[in-house]
């Protein structure tokens, strides 16, 4: 059980999954076909790895800056604070505060790429944290933890006895998510078997299949995950 008066604060890194793709393709895209224009690619083909090589370290880079905020929340006893250190590309954001008795909902999702924190408050308004969680370093793990500990003091405690802060379920855990499951389990068992047959597999793209396959195995782990948890509570 928390302390009835208590502040709790983490700095996260909260990425824009938009921002991060269009930053990405277009750096990778534009600095490839500028590369094949202008550099000597063809007649020196020892000059294409480093080339490539190059806009993969820029394109990092550049994700950084466009698609990365730096934010800090706080959690006191009524309510979550939001202080931005840096924003978003094209965004303005200084501050927030979110009292817990305007929230009606909240979600946690985890991804192979980018996990989601997500808010609805009682007059219907939304907001998401999204973070991704390959190559990033802060404290997003542990506000999720925390703040979880909160929604279940928060819930038991006098505060909330006209109104609770639900748990929304993840997309792992819908009728939507157990299909897409299968189905993509299907496309798992038969790919390989498609590709066995094939009279010639230079043309496979490897590292596209291996990406596809490592991400249909994610998903169905999870639902699988949340269907013997919710087993394993009804017992």
């Amino acid at each position: 059980m928390l302390a009835a008066t208590f502040m709790e604060t983490f700095k996260i890194k909260s990425s824009s999954w938009v921002l991060f793709i269009l930053t990405l393709m277009t750096v990778l895209i534009g600095g490839i076909l500028l590369a094949i224009k202008i550099l000597p690619t063809r007649n020196h083909p020892g000059f294409t790895l480093p080339i490539v090589i190059s806009v993969l370290v820029i394109a990092y880079f550049a994700t950084k800056l466009t698609s990365i905020a730096v934010i800090e929340v706080t959690l006191t006893e009524k309510t979550i604070y939001f202080k931005w250190f840096k924003n978003y590309l094209f965004e303005s954001n200084s501050e927030w505060t979110i009292n817990w008795t305007d929230i009606s909902e909240y979600k946690f999702q985890r991804d192979r790429n980018f996990d989601l924190l997500k808010f609805k408050l009682t007059d219907g308004k939304i907001f998401r944290l999204w973070h991704n969680n390959g190559f990033t370093k802060d404290d997003f793990y542990e506000l999720v933890s925390a703040f979880e500990k909160r929604v279940l003091y928060y819930n038991e405690s006098k505060s909330a006895t006209t109104s609770v802060i639900k748990r929304g379920k993840t997309i792992y855990e819908t009728t939507g998510g157990l299909v897409f499951a299968i189905i993509g389990g299907l496309f798992l068992i038969a790919t390989p078997i498609l590709i066995y047959f094939l009279p010639s597999k230079s043309h496979v793209n490897w590292g596209g299949f291996v990406l596809a396959y490592a991400g249909g195995l994610f998903f169905i782990g999870q639902v699988i995950y949340f269907r013997r948890k919710k087993a394993d509570a009804n017992k």
